[in-house]
């Protein structure tokens, strides 16, 4: 049985430590442990990782691990290489992954920990169309971009890195979005990889839980003073905090810290200790097995958790909770979102060794408070065990290997991970981000604006643009997701709604199904469901920035007026590399129209990025969804408005970002439609010409030549003095005629029209476009 028919999978994982030869770090020993899990499932698993070894530790049993790749680190630092070192390590990396591809043919590959490793990696296996899932327990997706020196040397110079990668046989560059879908260990990891700019919308969260060793909850002793600390020595996670907050407790408390750590860190804590005089009450083991580590959370009275950066999420407080232990914690990062201060833990600032010793004064003089927080703190750890990461990753790994692919790898609907273990998408939040989040966009309440999105055949397309739409400033807004593949085939069946999907996301997010194929069905479906008295549209893939939402309810609050719209910009995602036949293909979809004291002509409407009262789409009857099945239902649309007294505005500043990526052949299969859809415009409208006809005649007339000049265009921007208008001008005739054929084929002998177009229509989209 293949896997496709629900057998087991072949799993490729990859990171750069895999126990026993790591740091020490949580991890590592996760992913270790989820090897584990998925292979008592019956599923095959290798692992692929870096030949970094730990003096003194066998490799044991390990089965199927193959230590071969190499890894920008060492001797916990990364040395500065010659670029001709970074590319040794980078073909030999990229070699390796694609031996094992080839030999292993895994289903799946799984991504962990990917610090100081080749992220080239990732776009390696997207290239191979193999389904991916990145697990994401640090911020290796943004340190990881420095620490790989070749991508971090390319990013620098990105003129090179075409032609380094096409030397080197290494992809230069990584589209991180397509590459793979990512489960981040904590919200707080998935938003700060969004805030250093990473485009990855495919995301999920996969909380990393606790061993069923540690539920072995121990009667809680008569308190005295013993605090414990679990974690490497490192200043970062509040140690000497810790040890600062001893010297101002009484003289019988002790802390017993369980870690190791560098040996310079090792000798700056015991110096702190020196200092404030409370050496003798420090007890530093050094690291201590999974193992023994219950029997020290048994023998303490409470456990310290004093973190100063953001944690990714954070083992330790779960464990000590396990065991029945009150925690202490800054609840920083990840953590805050299982604390909850008075309730399963006390919380204090960061860095505050007063205020640290004060709440360890707390529980030392309340027997009931210790009660109460043991009791809050096992339910808690109940809801975090390594079962319920387990089936999350491994109902991660399954949803992806087993979605069609389309232009991109697999997807893996938003949370489909915390469902498969159990547990609804919202309830590992706390219970302030549950209220924050409602008071937010009560499910409830009339929203003010309802985004519609159609649902293509690209999956991983529509998540770019519901992820951005998850970053959004404003609140109260709705989102609909009209339509899906195969829509409207079978009388307009119901598309589904699995709460799963539609609970992952930070706004109300509803399904509807269209009354035929195509997206002018869906869209016209998609506003008439709206609740909101205000409809943005935005296309399929548009990565709508930050603030689209709140400028389109501004502008629309100057202006109530029923017969106002706002038009958006659309510009190409920053730093993509746009070939002149996106850009040829744009300037007829999304010409840059005049804008007069911010006003816009009505019929340079596009759907992609537009607001419209849902009053006035009622007063046209919407779409014409009969005529026009894709091509020509915009520019239809915004002549009935103009009739109807429309006025669209410039939402200035608003932006969404689109990616490039079209092709010829992909236009060639449009031109049937956009030729019937120029027909029937023509025949509604007797006084406008076949315009696209008309320039589809001229450019066949000419022939298309040998296209020399696109080539020139990818070096040779426009605004070159004299060569550049030449350049471009040839470019688009190049193209214009290249497809014109095809075009003519399609539209047959026809009506040119009895008129001419409007005035304002000269320099609109075309309606084969539009």
């Amino acid at each position: 049985m293949t896997q496709a028919e629900g057998g087991p999978l072949r799993v490729l994982t990859v990171g750069n430590l895999y126990p026993p030869h790591d740091l020490g770090g949580g991890y590592e020993l996760v992913w270790r442990a989820a090897v584990a899990a998925l292979r008592a499932q019956g599923h095959e698993v290798r692992v692929l990782t870096t030949d970094h070894r730990v003096p003194g530790r066998d490799d044991g049993p390990e089965g199927d691990v193959h230590r071969t790749l190499r890894w920008y680190w060492r001797d916990h630092a990364f040395p500065a290489r010659t670029p001709w070192a970074e590319l040794a390590i980078e073909r030999h990396n990229t070699a390796e992954l694609r031996r094992q591809l080839h030999h292993f043919a895994p289903d799946v590959v799984g991504w962990w920990s990917m610090g100081g490793l080749s992220l080239s990696l990732l776009e390696t296996a997207r290239r191979r169309a193999v389904p991916a899932v990145a697990f994401v327990h640090d911020d290796w997706l943004e340190y990881g971009r420095r620490t790989d020196a070749w991508h971090a040397r390319l990013r620098r110079s990105p003129r090179s890195a075409g032609l380094a990668a096409r030397v080197a046989g290494v992809p230069a560059t990584v589209r991180f979005a397509d590459a793979a879908h990512y489960a981040f260990v904590s919200r707080a990891t998935r938003d700060h990889a969004w805030g250093s700019g990473l485009p990855v919308p495919d995301t999920s969260i996969a909380h990393s839980g606790i061993d069923a060793a540690f539920l072995a909850s121990t009667p809680s002793p008569p308190w005295s003073g013993k605090l414990l600390y679990v974690g490497r020595v490192d200043r970062r996670k509040g140690i000497h905090t810790a040890v600062r907050a001893l010297s101002r407790l009484p003289r019988a408390a002790e802390l017993t810290v369980i870690g190791d750590g560098e040996a310079a860190e090792i000798e700056a804590l015991r110096g702190c200790a020196r200092e404030h005089g409370c050496a003798e009450r420090v007890h530093l083991l050094g690291a201590r097995s999974r193992a023994e580590l219950p029997a020290a959370y048994a023998a303490a009275d409470a456990v310290v958790f004093p973190v100063e950066w953001q944690e990714p999420w954070g083992l330790v407080p779960l464990e000590a909770m396990a065991g029945g232990r009150p925690v202490v914690a800054t609840g920083r990062g990840g953590s805050a979102e299982y604390l909850r201060d008075g309730e399963n833990a006390l919380l204090f600032a960061a860095g505050d060794a007063d205020a640290l010793a004060h709440r360890v004064t707390e529980l030392a003089e309340a027997p009931e408070l210790r009660a109460r927080l043991r009791a809050a703190g096992l339910e808690t750890a109940r809801a975090h065990t390594a079962e319920h990461f387990h089936a999350a990753v491994a109902a991660a790994l399954l949803a992806a290997a087993r979605a069609p692919l389309r232009r991109g790898p697999a997807t893996v609907p938003p949370s489909v991970a915390s469902v498969a273990a159990g547990q609804s998408p919202r309830s590992a939040e706390t219970a302030p981000a549950r209220t924050a989040r409602a008071r937010a966009t009560p499910a409830d309440a009339e929203p003010r604006l309802s985004a519609v999105l159609v649902a293509g055949e690209d999956l991983s397309a529509l998540h770019r643009s519901l992820g951005a739409l998850a970053r959004q400033t404003a609140a109260s807004f709705e989102v609909i997701v009209a339509g899906g593949p195969g829509d409207g085939e079978s009388g307009g069946a119901a598309v589904p709604a699995p709460t799963a999907w539609a609970g992952a996301w930070p706004f109300p997010l509803r399904r509807v199904p269209s009354d035929g194929p195509g997206p002018t069905a869906a869209r016209d479906a998609g506003w008439r469901a709206a609740r909101a008295p205000l409809v943005l549209f935005l296309g399929t893939g548009a990565r709508a920035a930050p603030d689209v939402v709140a400028l389109h309810l501004a502008l629309h609050a100057r202006h109530p007026d029923a017969h106002v719209g706002a038009l958006g910009r659309v510009a190409w995602e920053p730093g993509a590399r746009v070939a002149p036949l996106d850009r040829w293909l744009a300037e007829r979809r999304y010409p840059e129209p005049p804008v007069v004291a911010g006003e816009a002509g009505v019929l340079w409407l596009t759907t992609t990025h537009v607001s419209l009262k849902r009053a006035v789409l009622a007063e046209v009857d919407g779409f014409d969804a009969g005529r026009f099945w894709a091509c020509g239902a915009d520019l239809d649309l915004a002549y009935r408005l103009a009739e109807h007294g429309l006025r669209l505005l410039r939402a200035s500043g608003a932006t969404v970002y689109r990616r490039p990526g079209v092709s010829l052949a992909a236009l060639r299969a449009a031109l049937p439609e956009a030729a019937e859809a120029e027909r029937r415009l023509v025949a509604l409208r007797p006084h406008l010409v076949a315009r696209v006809r008309h320039k589809a005649e001229r450019a066949a007339a000419a022939g298309a030549g040998r296209g020399r000049a696109v080539h020139l265009a990818r070096w040779i921007p426009e605004r070159t003095p004299w060569l550049g208008g030449a350049v471009w001008w040839r470019t688009r005739a190049h193209y214009t005629a290249l497809l014109a054929p095809a075009y003519l084929a399609a539209a047959g002998p026809g009506d040119r029209g009895g008129g001419r177009y409007a005035a304002a229509a000269e320099h609109a989209p075309d309606p084969g476009t539009a």
